[in-house]
């Protein structure tokens, strides 16, 4: 107190001997300056608003001049308070943390602002638990029934380093769980006279297959999508595979190059005999499928499989556009040592020629629309495949564990039969675990590859089951 008194002192008596010094009264009054009102406005809609991590809600600005006059297409800057949430540049705002946050919008000097709770459902929180323990860049999961989406969730961001957070509207490269959709297309095929299930290298390539080795010429088509056509899975000792690299030829084209060098080659195992996981034997079965349709595997997957199940979100190689963080970015490395990879990359993906194999990307909605069908399948409804067809597809032949497209075993928690498959380019990673016998699944996807990309989704798949079973 005394110090402060003293101070006050001191500065009221040097103010004494300025304003003597500058004549004091003899000056006339100086009239308080009043300060300037703001010139524009800023209101935001909603004024309030809640959304759960991993969604999205949009929020709009309405600016205004001193006369009330609304401001036509304003520059709007967007920001958010906290690391709760995350504010895109056109309003549309992201939860990306439980919490608090202030959304404000700024413009022509003026702020307005709205309040935002962010909430995890226990789907998210479950899916929040498993990235704080394995530290993902990014985490979506979600379960499924044969009526379709149970839940949804997504956590994380979309590259590491950015703020951009993922969400449940993004999309996933989904690696080698593109087998059980060609084999899916071929089945479609099947029903619909194009292909039999008996169809040989031989029948499919008539102008070629004196080229072909003979124990392959007489290979149907069903045991390469269960990997007991002969091949082998060394890729790289193939020139047709490392020309795909730089070629700009059409796909089917480059495909067709592949199934000439690769079949005038001898069987590296005993054909229908032998279990070797081959992607060089899917790329030949989609191969197949090309040319007895003489149209894309692409093509035909649109056509076939995503069109008549609505998923209009679902494409081939790294999502997303170079440069505007549109999508989760997969990343190479691990650890610290982590880079995220733009899209158009040659490093984000394997060369597109290996499309049969594991190309596909997907969102969780999408990837949702295509489990609900198998599970349908099995519950005896008919959707794009009869009942029959879609219990060959998950049969393996006698003596193997592995179907077309999908690895047969049995869960507890599935109540005996369960079929899975993972997939990962290295730059991403995805599992699907179906237990038909109880009518459900469970997805989850990361944008980073590895043994702690494995065990996050590993995790989360079992939490996601255990919530399913338990609410």
């Amino acid at each position: 107190m005394r110090i402060t008194a003293g101070t006050a002192a001191a500065t009221s008596f040097a103010a004494a001997i300025v304003a003597a010094a500058c004549g004091g009264g003899d000056n006339e009054p100086t009239t308080p300056v009043t300060p300037v009102a703001p010139t524009f406005t800023v209101e935001v809609t909603p004024a309030s608003s809640s959304v759960e991590v991993g969604d999205t809600v949009r929020f709009t600005a309405v600016v205004a001049d001193a006369n009330g006059q609304t401001v036509a297409n304003p520059t709007i800057t967007w920001t958010a308070s906290s690391t709760q949430a995350w504010a895109g540049p056109d309003g549309l705002v992201t939860g990306a943390g439980p919490g608090q946050a202030t959304i404000t919008a700024a413009s022509q000097g003026a702020e307005g602002t709205a309040s935002l709770t962010v909430t995890a459902s226990p789907v998210t929180a479950a899916l929040l638990g498993v990235r704080r323990q394995h530290g993902v860049v990014g985490l979506a999961g979600a379960i499924v029934t044969s009526e379709g989406l149970a839940d949804v969730a997504a956590v994380g961001n979309r590259a590491r380093g950015s703020p951009v957070p993922v969400t449940i509207h993004d999309k996933w490269h989904l690696g080698s769980i593109t087998k059980s959709m060609t084999s899916t297309l071929a089945a479609v095929l099947v029903e619909h006279g194009t292909l039999a299930w008996t169809t040989t290298l031989e029948e499919a390539f008539p102008d070629i297959a004196p080229t072909f080795h003979d124990d392959l010429r007489p290979v149907p088509i069903e045991p390469m999508l269960a990997h007991r056509g002969g091949f082998t899975n060394d890729l790289r000792q193939f020139a047709a595979w490392n020309t795909m690299f730089g070629s700009t030829d059409p796909l089917p084209a480059q495909r067709r190059a592949f199934v000439a060098e690769v079949a005038a080659t001898a069987p590296a195992f005993p054909p229908l005999r032998t279990y070797h996981y081959s992607n060089v034997g899917y790329m030949i079965a989609g191969a197949m499928m090309e040319s007895v349709t003489g149209e894309a595997w692409e093509a035909l997957m649109r056509t076939h499989v995503f069109a008549p199940l609505g998923m209009g979100d679902t494409g081939f190689g790294a999502p997303g556009v170079a440069g505007t963080m549109d999508q989760p970015r997969g990343h190479s490395g691990q650890g610290g040592a982590l880079t995220a990879i733009e899209p158009n990359s040659p490093n984000a993906d394997n060369p597109a020629g290996i499309g049969p194999a594991g190309t596909v990307h997907a969102t969780m909605q999408d990837l949702a629309r295509y489990v609900a069908m198998h599970l349908a399948g099995e519950q005896g409804v008919a959707d794009l495949l009869q009942p029959e067809t879609i219990q060959r597809l998950h049969t393996p032949a006698e003596g193997f564990t592995y179907a077309s497209g999908w690895v047969v075993t049995s869960r507890e928690w599935a109540g005996g039969r369960a079929l899975a498959h993972s997939g990962s380019n290295l730059r991403w990673y995805a599992v699907v675990w179906m237990a038909p016998g109880r009518d459900f699944a469970v997805v989850a996807a990361t944008n980073q590859g590895g043994d702690i990309a494995f065990e996050a989704t590993d995790l989360t798949a079992w939490r996601l089951i255990q919530l399913y079973l338990n609410p």
